[in-house]
Order: C-alpha cells, then sequence, then structure tokens
C-alpha cells in the first residue's frame, strides 16, 4: 500500500425549511393555515420533512409567529422579499448544513417523490440541487436543496436588490433534476380558485 490520501466529499446535514413567509395576496387568508385532510398544511409540509431530513424549521414573518404551534420556528431576520428572505434566515440560523426547501402550499408533494428525486439527485458540489417538471420550461426554485455554498451568493444577490430566485440561479452552479410529474406533486395553490 502507498501513502495514498484518499479525500471524499463530505455531504452536510440536511435539514428541512417550510417557506410560510409569504402575504397569500391571492389567497386573501394565510395559506399556512388552511386545512387540509384535517391538517393545517403548515402541518402537512412540516410531517412531510420531518420524514426526510435531520430536523424541520418553518421559515415565517415575525408577525406570524403566534399562529404555528408545536414546531420550531425561524421567524425572518431579513426583510420580507420573497422566498430569499426565508432561506437567508434559515442559512443565517445554521450556514452550515444544507437545507431542503419546499413552499407550506404544495400538499400534493410526497415522500417518495421527494426522496426519488431532489434527494437522490442531490451534489453537494453544486450549489443548488433543484427539480425541473419535463413538461414545464422554469425550474422549481422552491423545491430545492440549498448547499451551504449557496449562502454567499444568496446574501451578496440580496444586498444588491435581486431578490428573484430564478435569476440569481441563472448565476449558481446548479443541479437540474428532471422529473415527470403525472401526480401533480409540484401543484402549488395560490387562489381560492385554486383550492375549491
Amino acid at each position: 500500500m502507498g501513502n495514498e490520501i484518499l479525500t471524499e466529499v463530505k455531504m452536510p446535514p440536511l435539514y428541512g425549511l417550510v417557506l410560510a413567509g409569504g402575504f397569500s395576496t391571492r389567497m386573501q387568508e394565510d395559506k399556512s393555515l388552511l386545512v387540509v385532510d384535517g391538517k393545517y398544511m403548515y402541518q402537512v409540509a412540516l410531517h412531510l420533512l420531518g420524514q426526510v431530513c435531520t430536523q424541520v424549521y418553518l421559515s415565517c414573518r415575525i408577525e406570524q409567529s403566534q399562529n404555528f404551534q408545536n414546531c420550531h420556528l425561524i421567524p425572518d431576520a431579513f426583510p420580507p422579499n420573497g422566498p430569499i428572505s426565508g432561506i437567508l434566515s434559515a442559512q443565517k440560523f445554521n450556514a452550515q448544513v444544507a437545507w431542503l426547501v419546499i413552499p407550506v402550499d404544495m400538499p400534493n408533494l410526497k415522500k417518495e417523490f421527494i426522496d426519488n428525486n431532489l434527494i437522490a439527485g442531490r451534489d453537494p458540489a453544486k450549489n443548488v440541487t433543484i427539480l425541473k417538471d419535463r413538461t414545464d420550461a422554469h425550474v422549481q426554485p422552491l423545491v430545492a436543496i440549498y448547499e451551504p455554498s449557496s449562502h454567499l451568493l444568496l446574501e451578496q444577490s440580496y444586498y444588491r436588490g435581486t431578490y428573484s430566485l430564478k435569476a440569481i440561479l441563472a448565476q449558481m452552479k446548479i443541479k437540474v433534476v428532471e422529473v415527470d410529474d403525472p401526480d401533480n406533486c409540484l401543484l402549488n395553490y395560490n387562489s381560492r380558485e385554486d383550492w375549491h
């Protein structure tokens, strides 16, 4: 045997983050408090991530904090400028882990879908691993794994006034996982019409 040094890319721990800090303008009520199968939407999302992540947190605006029971909260540490504020707040809370992010308004997401696509396709050497429905031209920036290496790039973009995740992702090293979605796992509920 020689004096070879084996190097291995260390896989950062995977924490879960449910993004619930939106203003739900189109829904006209807090989407996270809508009821799905007897549970609040935020509880459904937290339960899902609890099956695939080491620890799970709910991202919300400070004034929402009293709405959520029996869960770990990360209130926005940055002024609310869309989902980037929640992701950056989570990274400020713990910059050493990867954050698996989902929005609160995708109640059709399933453990198997996350496992078989996002987690199986994860590349820690990239800044972000992200899903893309084969039938859609756009990636899904809110169903993604943000590695620790994404933090500085997100923060720099935020302070430059660029809040669009799609615009920021175009400047990052990303792993795109193309998926088939016959069960509408990636369908999100934005308005009352979507819900009823």
